[in-house]
């Protein structure tokens, strides 16, 4: 059907519309001719609509323009995108985009910029004048470590509540972040090599992000790259709800207890040994899951003792399918109670074994993963089952296994 004026307009499926043979318009597009002049929202999925996009300087009342996913998109089109001066959402996620042009600095009422998983290296520093901008998300399609260099002028940015992932390099940066007074959700990376002033900056401004929910930091560069400037906070974020760490760290902050609204703690790389994990997570009385990936822990024996009492986690996680220890991941009796779901992966070649599960009350599923013919993972498995069988039908447990 053909409209004349159109204010959102959705395309998806085949580019080319069938039409009657007697139909004088046969062999056009239907998008030819349509007026785009009125077009306050387009969005485009899976398409290669070329005829639409060199068609998108014509869109000039445009606020949210969604083009994820659409092949065929071309750096010149982001030309055109950029004079859309009303624009508020931009998403061209999972396009082949490579360059962002200065000019998307002049989209001063964008909220919403996602350009995830894109050819993107870097974005303009020109971005710091989108002072309405929330949300800003850059990841590259192929490179992990590719993200948003937070540029000198970021403090402008007062309405950034969203990032997905991004990295500080330098000192000035590290102090301006402290100003973003709405910021709720980020993961931040800095450079393992990174100079101590860098790293001793950042840990005062997190101090001050008062509104911050959600809070990933890691380093890259190196698997040495130590994160104890974290030690050093003044203060944390107090209402954090997600805490990531992903880095080599002496210990767990002694702050961390004191994170009272904190839900999900997430690790990689942390190397503790003895009790210091579960020593501090068990002081957390809302957290809910704990996920312990590749070497978070170097010794043989993780115990969760009974000391430890987790008074409302419901997921433990320890996925180090790439790494040895610990070998035993133990349970004491009324240490975590009220765990309702229990994931291990099995290292291929080491043993690894789960001892006390009898102690997990509360019990609903058990995921474990490895290579099939992996010993220790079979023998688990067939230890978990009759646990499961010998307890009375409303306390039994789902073993489930996914092979590699």
């Amino acid at each position: 059907m053909f409209y004349d004026r159109v204010c959102r307009l959705s395309i998806h499926g085949i580019e080319q519309e069938p039409e009657a043979e007697d139909s004088p318009s046969k062999g056009r597009n239907s998008m030819d001719r349509m007026d785009m002049q009125h077009v306050r929202s387009l969005s485009m999925f899976e398409l290669k609509a070329k005829s639409v996009f060199d068609r998108l300087r014509e869109f000039t009342l445009l606020r949210v323009l969604d083009l994820e996913g659409c092949k065929g998109l071309e750096n010149k089109h982001v030309v055109d995108i950029c004079r859309m001066y009303l624009l508020k959402f931009l998403s061209l996620k999972g396009t082949t985009i490579s360059v962002m042009p200065k000019k998307v600095g002049e989209l001063e009422h964008l909220q919403v910029l996602d350009v995830r998983d894109t050819h993107l290296g870097e974005l303009p520093e020109t971005v710091t004048k989108l002072e309405k901008a929330e949300r800003m998300d850059l990841t590259h399609r192929t490179e992990w470590y590719i993200m948003w260099t937070i540029p000198r002028g970021v403090s402008k940015m007062k309405a950034l509540r969203e990032v997905e992932c991004a990295k500080i390099d330098n000192v000035e940066v590290a102090k301006e972040f402290g100003k973003l007074g709405q910021l709720r959700r980020i993961f931040l990376f800095v450079d393992a090599q990174q100079d101590l002033e860098v790293v001793g900056e950042l840990a005062i401004s997190l101090s001050k992000l008062h509104s911050l929910r959600s809070l990933g930091i890691g380093r890259f560069g190196s698997e040495d790259g130590k994160m104890d400037f974290l030690l050093e906070l003044p203060s944390p974020p107090r209402l954090l709800r997600y805490l990531s760490i992903d880095g080599q760290i002496s210990k767990l902050p002694d702050w961390m207890s004191s994170l009272s609204y904190l839900t999900v703690f997430a690790a990689k790389w942390l190397r503790l040994r003895g009790d210091q994990v579960f020593d501090v997570l068990c002081k957390l009385p809302n957290l809910q899951s704990i996920k312990l990936w590749r070497e978070c822990y170097l010794d043989r024996r993780l115990v969760a003792r009974t000391s430890h009492h987790f008074a409302v986690l419901r997921t433990l996680s320890v996925c180090s399918i790439y790494c040895r220890y610990p070998e035993v991941i133990e349970f004491e009796e009324g240490s975590m109670d009220k765990l309702e779901e229990l994931l291990v992966e099995f290292c291929d070649g080491n043993k690894r074994s789960i001892v006390g599960i009898q102690h997990l009350t509360n019990l609903k599923e058990v995921q474990l993963t490895g290579k099939r013919y992996n010993s220790s993972l079979a023998l688990a498995l067939e230890q978990l089952k009759a646990e499961s069988n010998s307890r009375a039908k409303a306390s039994q447990f789902k073993v489930a296994v996914r092979y590699e």
